[in-house]
C-alpha cells in the first residue's frame, strides 16, 4: 500500500508514529516554500503533481480537510482514495483480514490464489476478473487485494471466495498463513514489487503477471534498480514495451501472456445521426494524452461541421471546463462499463495517442467491435498492428502526425470496411477468452507440473 500525506503541520505531528508504520510515498503542501523540500526522508509536492504518483490512498492531516478535499477532487482525485479526520478508525483497521463467502474446497482440485492491487474497475483488475472466470471451472480459485472496490462483487458473483487486507508486510504472519493454503499464488501487477519475494518464500510457484511500463516503475522508486527474484517467481508480461522496463530494474527472464475479454456485440442502437465521431477513453491524465488529442482537432478545421470529438474518463473540474469551452469536443467524465459499451455504437473511431500504455483494453474493445483504431506507436498494441490494414499507428506525442492519421480516415472512408474486419481479427486471434484461455491453463499447468516434481 501507498500512502500521501497533505499536510504537514500540527495534525499530521499528532499522528505520525502510527503514520510511520505506512509506506509514505510523498507528502503535499500547499505552500511553495515548503514545495520541493525533503520532510521525514519524503520530499513535499505541490497537490497538482499528484497525478506523477501511483498510490492507495491520499492521508488528508489538516482541519481544513473539506476543503483539502474539494482541491484533491478538482484535480481529478477518486473520492474512495481519500481519507480524512473523519474517518479515523482507519489506522486501527488496517491490519485487519475481511474474509467474503469463504468456500469449501474440493479437495481432487489444486487450489489458487489470484492476488489483485485493487477490486476497481480498472484494466489490470478487470482483466484479472476474467482469467479467475476461466480457472474457477478447473481449480479451486479464491482472490485477495489489498483494497475494496466495486470489482469484489463481480466476484463473489461467480462464487468464488474473497480476502480483503491492506498489509501484506513479512510480519503479518496470518496473512501469510493464508497465504501458504494454496497450490500457486497469481500475482497481478508490479504493485506488489516490494511483497514479491516475500511470497515466493512460501515455496510455491508465483506466477507474475506484469502490465506496467516505466512510469509506475518509477512512481515506486524502483526505476533503474536491478533486483534478484526469489527462484519460485516466473514473470509474465503482456507486451514488449512492458519487458523492456522490467529488465531495467529486474534480471529475470520474462514471458508473454496477453489477457482475454469477453466478446460482446453491438447491442445499442445509434443515436447521433450525421456525425463522424472520434472518441479517446480512459482517465484524463498525461499519460493518455487528451491534451494531445484535443491539439489534433484544432488542426483539422477544415471539417469540423461534420465531425465531432468525444473525451470519456475520469477528469478533473479544471480539465473539464477548458475541454467544453471547445467547438465539436464532448465530454463524458467517468462511465461504467455498460454506459461506455453503449456509446461505443455511435463511435467511429478510438484514438488512443498515449505517451505510453502497455496494452489498452479500449483498444482491445474497439477492435472486438469492429472499430478503426489510432493508437501511438508507444502502445502495446501498436507491435501486432499492420498501418492502413487493421489499424493506424501515430507517433507518440505528435499532435500533427495524429491530425494527419485522423484526416486519412476522413478521406478515406471507403477503405474502413476492410480495416474495421482487420481489426477484428486481432481480436480474435491474439484477445478472444479461447485464445487467453488457453495460454493461461498452459501456462499454470506448467507452473504446477514443475513443482510437483
Amino acid at each position: 500500500m501507498r500512502i500521501i500525506i497533505f499536510g504537514t503541520g500540527k495534525m499530521y505531528e499528532h499522528y505520525k508514529h502510527e503514520l510511520s508504520k505506512l509506506p509514505i510515498i510523498a507528502f503535499l503542501d500547499n505552500d511553495p516554500n515548503k514545495q520541493g523540500a525533503v520532510f521525514d526522508g519524503v520530499i513535499i509536492e505541490s497537490p497538482a503533481n499528484i497525478h506523477q504518483y501511483s498510490y492507495d490512498y491520499i492521508v488528508i492531516m489538516s482541519i481544513h480537510h473539506k476543503e483539502m478535499r474539494e482541491q484533491l477532487l478538482r484535480e481529478g482525485v477518486s473520492d474512495s482514495r481519500i481519507i480524512d479526520i473523519e474517518h479515523k478508525g482507519f489506522l486501527e483497521n488496517l491490519y485487519e483480514i475481511k474474509y467474503f463467502c469463504k468456500k469449501k474446497r474440493q479437495n481432487n482440485r489444486k487450489s489458487i490464489l489470484l492476488c489483485s492491487h485493487d477490486f476497481c474497475l480498472t484494466g489490470a483488475p478487470l482483466v484479472l476478473y476474467y482469467a479467475a472466470s476461466l480457472l474457477k471451472d478447473y481449480y479451486n480459485v479464491s482472490v485477495f487485494s489489498k483494497l475494496d472496490g466495486p470489482l469484489k462483487y463481480d466476484f463473489l458473483e461467480l462464487g468464488i471466495s474473497v480476502v480483503i487486507c491492506n498489509d501484506i508486510s513479512a510480519d503479518n504472519l496470518e496473512i501469510y498463513k493464508f497465504f501458504d493454503e494454496f497450490d500457486l499464488l497469481f500475482v497481478n501487477t508490479l504493485i506488489f514489487s516490494s511483497n514479491i519475494n516475500e511470497m515466493a518464500t512460501l515455496n510455491k510457484p508465483v506466477l507474475w503477471w506484469l502490465h506496467e511500463d516505466k512510469d509506475v516503475y518509477d512512481s515506486l522508486g524502483i526505476s533503474g534498480m536491478k533486483y534478484i527474484l526469489n527462484e519460485n517467481i516466473y514473470p509474465y508480461s503482456v507486451s514488449t514495451c512492458v519487458d523492456t522496463a522490467f529488465y531495467q530494474s529486474y534480471n529475470a527472464e520474462i514471458k508473454r501472456m496477453r489477457y482475454g475479454i469477453p466478446y460482446e456485440s453491438n447491442k445499442y442502437e445509434s443515436k447521433v445521426e450525421g456525425k463522424f465521431i472520434f472518441a479517446i477513453i480512459g482517465s484524463v491524465g498525461k499519460r493518455k494524452a487528451q491534451e494531445i488529442f484535443v491539439e489534433a482537432t484544432k488542426k483539422i478545421s477544415s471539417v469540423k461541421n461534420c465531425v465531432e470529438y468525444w473525451i470519456i474518463g475520469e477528469i478533473g473540474e479544471r480539465d473539464r471546463r477548458r475541454f467544453e469551452k471547445l467547438k465539436d469536443v464532448r465530454v463524458f467524465g467517468g462511465l461504467s462499463h455498460e454506459q461506455v459499451m453503449e456509446l461505443y455504437s455511435d463511435i467511429d473511431v478510438i484514438v488512443c495517442p498515449s505517451l505510453y500504455d502497455p496494452l489498452p483494453v479500449v483498444l482491445t474493445e474497439g477492435m472486438m467491435l469492429k472499430k478503426v483504431c489510432i493508437m501511438s506507436e508507444s502502445t502495446g498494441t501498436a507491435e501486432i498492428v499492420e498501418p492502413y490494414k487493421n489499424g493506424l499507428i501515430c507517433k507518440s506525442g505528435d499532435a500533427d502526425d495524429l491530425a494527419e492519421k485522423m484526416l486519412w480516415v476522413i478521406n478515406n472512408k471507403e477503405k474502413l470496411s476492410d480495416i474495421r474486419e482487420g481489426a477484428y481479427h486481432i481480436y480474435k486471434d491474439y484477445f478472444s477468452l479461447n485464445q487467453f484461455k488457453n495460454n493461461l491453463m498452459n501456462n499454470i499447468n506448467d507452473l504446477l507440473s514443475m513443482a510437483g516434481k
